[in-house]
């Protein structure tokens, strides 16, 4: 193990989260039911990657080597008996290396990675952050709590998660430490779905 990495279990999944989102999930492999479990008794995190090659019940999947890190948030069992998440990411990392377990669960050697610079969100970009805003609050709870419409990275964040991006743009611009480019990028994007 390398003295700047750590160790944690790794969700390959096909969603895109950036530092400050949440996300609600459903658990019912047995070997994400023993990491959930793992990670309540120790208050332990785990890391969400993108899958590039492969889908979310593979036992191997290929997946992106920059994710986040996330901590569970809330927990409770659903209308259906399966075990009800949410996750709040809090830092981006970069995945070494990974291997899976013998009960096919994925491991990954973790390098935390520095948070975004803060920026004020500039005015050039308000309507997008009113537009997220109304958004943020038609989804209400989990996703309409700790707002924060005037952080540039917290937006393009939020934005990245919400809009009907293609999955590999959405990594894209995980991938980026810039916000102010990232919001440049949504807004092309944007203008190009004619959303705003």
């Amino acid at each position: 193990m390398c003295s700047d990495t750590v160790r944690l279990p790794v969700f390959p999944l096909n969603i895109v989260l950036l530092p400050g989102g949440v996300q609600s999930l459903q658990v019912f492999e047995p070997r994400y039911l023993d990491m959930v479990s793992r990670c309540l008794r120790e208050q332990s995190g785990f890391v969400i990657s993108l899958i590039e090659h492969g889908d979310e019940v593979a036992p191997d999947p290929e997946i992106y080597p920059i994710g986040v890190e996330v901590e569970i948030s809330d927990w409770g069992q659903g209308d259906n008996g399966l075990l009800n998440i949410v996750v709040r990411a809090i830092a981006k990392v970069q995945i070494v290396m990974n291997w899976s377990q013998d009960d096919n669960l994925m491991i990954g050697e973790v390098r935390r990675l520095p948070p975004e610079p803060a920026r004020e969100l500039p005015p050039e970009f308000a309507s997008m952050a009113e537009m997220l805003g109304r958004t943020l609050k038609q989804l209400g709870p989990p996703y309409n709590s700790d707002v924060k419409l005037d952080d540039a990275a917290w937006v393009s964040g939020r934005l990245v998660e919400l809009l009907p991006l293609k999955l590999e743009r959405k990594q894209e611009m995980l991938a980026l430490n810039d916000p102010l480019s990232r919001l440049f990028m949504l807004r092309d994007d944007m203008l190009n779905m004619d959303i705003i």
